[in-house]
């Protein structure tokens, strides 16, 4: 073999690998090609379930301030900055806190988040029920309650997209519709729930409702999530588009929160009922669930001109809140509303589109958040504060309750008659508070001082009469355009013009209602005194005719003020024939801080002097009667108005005294209190 070694083949194979004990490898498999995209139904339509769920109750918290919150807060003192500030504060807060909400997703989900803010707020209203101070009610509403907002509210919207492509208008329009339907149930519902429950139990019911939110969060499964996590894309901030479609939106947006907060209050000012303010709001939610529906169903096709109708809502927005205080007319109002509801219709649900036009899918989620960042810089920027600068008027506080009452009443129509900026002393507001259930003049701060010109109420009164009178001479259609008070009043005296307040004496009797509490008193002592004729107040076949003999304490007033003597038994006796030969059988009820003179002067068979009581149960059983016998004084005088049917009041022969005789009314009448002194109430007829 030549000594020479052969040499040994090697096989081209690799070596026998040891077996592995650990895990097995992974196999990298290639990058698929294909792009994720919605699948535009299947549990997408159970996302838009639960959005639609959250932010239907999702207005009793937020839109709905202004009707559930507004006497809670004037009875704890807050004026109409304080009103503002808090409300603004939650939008606010809301708004800051929705910039956080894309990226706390990534981390936590949509759907524990969203619980979290069901529990949030049902907390948020337990703790405002049982508020009693204005800062804990901000502290607590307005922070805690922006934050629950925000997360109630953010996900029902951004997560649209994820689910749906062709088809994300129709499934954006029936979210903003439900939303929109909210509204038009929640104003109405929160007023019926403060108006049978009280504004603890209505809180607590509200806050229930909210819970319905943490259903929503266990609907929205998660989609697909981004691989490279990013808290936040600046690089919106670089583009054009964004702007261009941020800023007016946030606009429009802060003058629509404000206006739903301010309209039920000043719908209000005007004279009109709590219900009505209410449906005010719910008026503007009926054209967003019409149009947010219709415009939705269309604006998925391709002919349809998204971005053309888009910025003709931002024009009507404008020219809606712009005509709304032109005319004092709830006609014209429910209208102004009823465009802007339209006019935000139109904004809404063509927001997703151009949004996602110029801006991507993608990117939606972040754009949603600085766009609510944005919103919360125009809330702290233009959100709607007092004027310190505009004339108001302030009314004094001097008197007791009859002159209270007339004190309130008097000031409240200067502004129902001529729009003028009012209020009351906060010891007046937190007094009527506790015998009435709406007190809604704002209480004095520091936009109402006492450091102004001090005059006599018939002086501010005619000024602006004359000058409402010249303004709709110049008029073409008789409405009034133009600012009434050149300067701010400090009212000294305490008003009570009888022949203006029974000209508005439905309008105040709708605003001053006793408490339940003083009102059950008031039928409890009326029960015991016609318990005599086996009767109740509910359950009797005769008319009750309530008397008011005032005497100790008035007698050296009237004596120095308008050299006049005590009322004898010859007035009342008179008043009793007067309803007597028009009423068949009527019962007289007579209150008096002097009972046993009325005993030995007055009472009869159908004349019985109640139970001693409270001076505001007394006057609560005054405004009970079917008609009414006053004596002088703002106390008995304020009782009968409050009241139904006719009322009597003395005259004689002293002229001095004529605070009644200019009183055009044919509910009000004169009996003489003088043997000689005549007065033909012949024609005088009571249905």
């Amino acid at each position: 073999m030549g000594g020479k070694q052969s040499k040994k083949l090697v096989s081209n194979r690799p070596p026998p690998r040891a077996p592995m004990t650990g895990p097995a490898p992974v196999r990298m498999m290639p990058k698929s090609k294909k792009r994720l995209i919605p699948p535009d139904g299947g549990w997408g339509w159970m996302v838009v379930l639960g959005a639609c769920i959250s932010l239907f109750f999702f207005p009793s918290v937020t839109v709905a301030y202004g009707v559930m919150f507004k006497s809670h807060l004037e009875a704890m003192g807050a004026g109409a900055t304080e009103f503002t500030i808090i409300g603004n504060g939650l939008s606010t807060i809301w708004s800051f806190a929705a910039v956080f909400m894309a990226p706390l997703a990534e981390l936590f989900g949509a759907r524990s988040l969203t619980v979290l803010g069901g529990l949030l707020g049902f907390l948020t209203l337990i703790l405002v029920a049982f508020s009693t101070s204005i800062i804990t009610f901000t502290v607590v509403y307005s922070i805690l309650g922006g934050i629950s907002s925000s997360l109630c509210a953010f996900f029902g919207v951004v997560l649209i997209p994820k689910y749906f492509d062709k088809r994300k208008g129709l499934a954006n329009g029936l979210v903003v519709s439900v939303s929109a339907f909210g509204k038009i149930v929640m104003a109405p519902l929160t007023r019926l729930l403060l108006e049978q429950y009280g504004y603890r139990w209505a809180c607590l019911m509200v806050g229930a409702l909210c819970l319905h939110t943490c259903i929503s969060g266990m609907l929205y499964q998660p989609a697909e999530w981004h691989l490279v996590f990013r808290l936040l894309d600046y690089g919106l901030l670089q583009e054009p588009y964004f702007h261009l479609i941020a800023w007016p939106n946030a606009i429009v947006i802060a003058a629509y929160v404000n206006l739903m907060y301010a309209l039920p209050g000043y719908v209000l000012s005007l004279g009109f009922s709590y219900y009505q303010s209410a449906f005010a709001i719910s008026a503007f939610s009926v054209m967003e669930v019409v149009f947010r529906l219709g415009i939705a169903l269309l604006s998925d096709f391709s002919w349809f001109p998204n971005e053309l109708v888009y910025t003709s809502g931002f024009v009507l927005a404008t020219v809606s809140v712009g005509f709304l205080t032109m005319i004092p007319s709830y006609e014209w109002i429910v209208a102004c509303v009823a465009v802007k509801g339209m006019a935000m219709s139109m904004i809404h649900v063509n927001s997703i589109h151009v949004i996602v036009r110029y801006l991507g899918t993608d990117r939606y989620a972040q754009v949603i958040g600085f766009f609510s960042l944005l919103n919360g810089v125009m809330m702290v920027a233009i959100g709607t504060t007092a004027d310190c600068e505009q004339p108001h008027v302030l009314m004094t506080q001097g008197g007791r309750l009859g002159n209270k009452l007339c004190q309130y009443a008097s000031v409240y129509l200067l502004r129902y008659l001529y729009g003028i900026r009012v209020s009351i002393p906060q010891r007046m507001h937190d007094y009527l508070s506790t015998i009435f259930k709406n007190i809604t003049l704002p209480a004095q701060n520091t936009c109402f001082t006492n450091q102004t010109e001090k005059v006599k109420f018939v002086t501010v009164y005619m000024e602006l009469y004359t000058a409402a009178s010249q303004a709709r001479a110049k008029a073409t259609d008789n409405n009034i355009r133009e600012p009434l008070l050149n300067a701010s009043y400090y009212v000294r005296n305490n008003p009570g013009p009888r022949s203006l307040l029974m000209a508005h004496r439905d309008l105040i009797r709708s605003l001053l209602v006793f408490r339940e509490e003083i009102v059950n008193q008031a039928i409890d002592n009326i029960n015991q005194a016609l318990s005599t004729f086996n009767a109740t107040y509910h359950r009797r076949s005769f008319s009750v005719v309530t008397v008011h003999v005032r005497r100790t304490d008035y007698t050296g007033y009237i004596g120095r003020k308008f050299n006049l003597m005590q009322l004898d038994e010859l007035y009342f006796k008179k008043a009793f024939e007067f309803y007597k030969e028009r009423l068949p059988q009527p019962v007289f009820l007579v209150l008096s801080d002097d009972r046993e003179w009325c005993r030995r002067k007055l009472q009869a068979k159908d004349v019985i002097v109640i139970a001693k009581a409270s001076p505001t149960v007394d006057m609560a059983v005054m405004s009970l009667g079917d008609h009414h016998i006053t004596s002088y004084g703002t106390y008995s005088f304020s009782g009968a108005l409050l009241g139904h049917g006719h009322i009597t009041h003395p005259i004689g022969h002293n002229t001095k005294y004529n605070l009644a005789d200019c009183v055009d009314s044919d509910f009000f009448h004169h009996i003489s209190r003088d043997k000689t002194y005549k007065v033909d109430n012949s024609e005088v007829v009571i249905s």
